[in-house]
């Protein structure tokens, strides 16, 4: 029933029904027609049950958080596109009007869709937290069925950030998780890896 009606027709979190990837599949086939579904979902699906890889029906596009120019928090003077194709473009001159503490908050609030209706900034930085959250304390174990503790992975991820942008070896990583968190072994690390 799901798949009745006008067309194109959007079916969010499709993965929590994987038999609808099989379905729509299915009535491509049978109608013969290009862009009838949008399936969107933002978590992982069980590919076990799912009979078909949708091969000449069903194609995958990636899709990323806004640019700040997707957002109206840049002027798109400078196109990045524009300087790998080489384009004769003059950057002498062109400055940011955003603050080194604005580039700081749109990098910690990220691109997606909903903060566009937020207007709280703080409330803004909810939905990065929130996604976070959710990969920690759900998505961990979705991968793969194994049960992982939320807290560890946290942990992990506060350790890759204190980090980012350095050249650091994974046992400075482990010791700064046992330093922050508590004690935990190579082997635990490297499954959570």
């Amino acid at each position: 029933m799901l798949l009745e009606g006008e067309n194109p027709r959007l079916i969010d979190e499709w993965q929590m029904a994987p038999k609808l990837w099989d379905a729509v599949r299915y009535s491509v086939d049978e109608r013969n027609g290009y862009g009838l579904y949008i399936l969107t979902g933002s978590t992982m699906v069980d590919n076990s049950k799912i009979m078909h890889s949708g091969a000449g029906r069903i194609t995958r596009l990636l899709m990323r958080p806004m640019s700040l120019y997707e957002s109206g928090d840049s002027t798109g003077a400078i196109s990045i596109m524009d300087l790998f194709d080489k384009k004769d473009i003059k950057v002498d001159g062109i400055t940011s009007k955003l603050s080194l503490k604005d580039i700081i908050f749109l990098a910690c609030r990220g691109g997606w869709p909903e903060i566009l209706n937020i207007e709280n900034k703080s409330y803004q930085l909810k939905i990065a937290q929130s996604y976070i959250q959710s990969i920690c304390e759900s998505d961990t174990s979705i991968i793969d069925g194994v049960k992982r503790n939320p807290k560890i992975f946290e942990a992990i991820l506060n350790s890759y950030s204190r980090n980012v942008s350095t050249l650091v070896a994974n046992t400075k990583i482990i010791e700064d998780i046992k330093e922050n968190y508590g004690e935990i072994s190579k082997q635990t690390f490297y499954s959570y890896i």
